[in-house]
């Protein structure tokens, strides 16, 4: 599947465990399946990709933490540091940083957040943050 894909094989667990997970496929016995969603995802515009792909970002746990953590924090903005340390209490340092790497990949994709690689501080893309619960307690990982 890999070389049909032309996707480095370390690469395709990665990407059928985040379809998995957006709600995008199904694996079930060796087999993946795009759901409706995911087929109504493959054939859509960027501009819906990117839509739907922020639609169902934002009902991931530790997403919906992060907004909250933007929401509440000074400037709507938050340094990159500051989330890595958040999520080390509970990650090793390695995995924490993975996550905040996977956080603004996908918030940039979904042009929910924007990240000032210069400064390393994280922001709303949009000019008015969206309305936000206040902070909690981080969730855990992607798939929690």
């Amino acid at each position: 599947m890999a070389e049909e894909l032309t996707v480095e094989l370390d690469l395709l667990l990665p990407l059928t465990e985040a379809a998995e997970l957006l709600g995008f496929a199904t694996v079930a016995q060796g087999d993946i399946t795009l759901t409706p969603l995911g087929k109504t995802f493959a054939e859509a515009s960027i501009l819906a990709r990117k839509e739907i792909f922020a639609t169902r970002i934002r009902r991931l746990p530790i997403f919906q933490w992060l907004l909250a953590m933007l929401q509440a924090a000074e400037a709507h903005q938050l340094e990159k540091e500051v989330i890595s340390t958040a999520l080390a209490m509970d990650f090793q340092p390695e995995e924490a940083a993975r996550q905040v790497e996977v956080a603004i990949n996908w918030g940039r994709y979904a042009e929910l957040l924007a990240y000032d690689d210069t400064s390393a501080r994280l922001y709303f893309e949009a000019s008015t943050p969206p309305e936000r619960p206040p902070p909690r307690a981080h969730p855990g990982s992607w798939g929690d």
